[in-house]
């Protein structure tokens, strides 16, 4: 017995709003979360390199458009963002009503630029074309510094000093402490750490040369502050390496990356083969209810 044409329509109609659901849910969960679900995974985590999780948070931002969370992500946006990533941020928190605007997002903008980015729309379109390094050397005036571009060695003490002076967390705090209101904050001091990083600067070398520097307290707490940062940021995974610095830098990732079924061909793939099972599952579930939804159209409209 031949099922009825709304029937057969009905059950068509169900099989469509299946294979939409499903085809929606197979497109979120392999693509817009995948690096959501890869970043939250303590085991990939664990298997894979600092440049495959920098890689696979660019990923996360881009198909999530998502704000930075330092505190629970730990999110590397603003100690591995260049200048692109700065003015993606800093276009977001402005001009985005639903974009969310927190501490970690201005710390992120902090970091990038080494001063504050986001309370400043007029900053923003005054260093479009500007530099990454011409933004932390502008940063770095603020505290009494000035360094070279091209870095020059005569910008190691001073660097140093900046280090070694007290510190404030910028990101958990908006200004500094009350009983020190001279300390600088820690975005500055990131940039102090990667400047001198990336300019060539050897501790050891510089040890052995600068006897009379090594008397001056704060030249040797910036040294011991160095090597801390040194510690979460070196220069041989490649990321956060500024322009100066990217030539020298000896960068091989020899720590398991990310495998090939992250890739967008693969991924690609998977989707395509989703598809296909389900539209073949339809066919054959479906087939004869739409022959025979096909064949009273056709009796419906006089054609036989």
């Amino acid at each position: 017995m031949n099922p009825t044409p709304s029937r057969s329509i009905a059950r068509i109609s169900s099989g469509l709003l299946f294979l939409l659901l499903g085809s929606t849910a197979a497109y979120w969960w392999f693509y817009k979360l995948g690096p959501t679900r890869r970043l939250s995974d303590p085991v990939w985590l664990r298997n894979h390199s600092e440049a495959a999780r920098w890689a696979e948070g660019q990923e996360d931002y881009h198909r999530l458009g998502r704000s930075p969370d330092l505190f629970f992500r730990s999110d590397r946006i603003g100690y591995y963002g260049d200048e692109s990533w700065c003015h993606w941020l800093a276009e977001r928190a402005a001009h985005f009503p639903s974009f969310r605007v927190c501490g970690c997002t201005a710390h992120a903008l902090e970091l990038m630029a080494n001063q504050d980015v986001l309370a400043s729309n007029a900053w923003r379109e005054a260093n479009r074309g500007r530099s990454q390094e011409q933004w932390l050397q502008d940063g770095f005036r603020a505290f009494g510094v000035t360094v070279q571009l091209p870095p020059s060695t005569n910008d190691f003490i001073p660097l140093l000093r900046l280090l070694g002076q007290r510190s404030w967390n910028s990101l958990t705090h908006s200004r500094p402490p009350t009983n020190a209101p001279g300390a600088i904050p820690t975005y500055a001091k990131y940039n102090a750490f990667r400047w001198l990083r990336d300019s060539g600067f050897q501790p050891g070398g510089f040890v052995a040369s600068n006897a009379v520097a090594m008397a001056d307290k704060e030249v040797v707490v910036g040294l011991l502050a160095y090597a801390q940062w040194q510690g979460s940021f070196p220069a041989g995974n490649g990321l956060g390496i500024l322009r100066f610095g990217r030539d020298q830098t000896d960068y091989r990732d020899d720590a398991t990356t990310a495998p090939s079924f992250v890739g967008s061909g693969f991924k690609t793939g998977v989707m395509a083969m989703i598809a296909a099972l389900n539209i073949a599952g339809a066919w054959l579930i479906y087939g004869r209810p739409w022959r025979s939804a096909l064949a009273s159209l056709r009796i419906r409209f006089g054609r036989k």
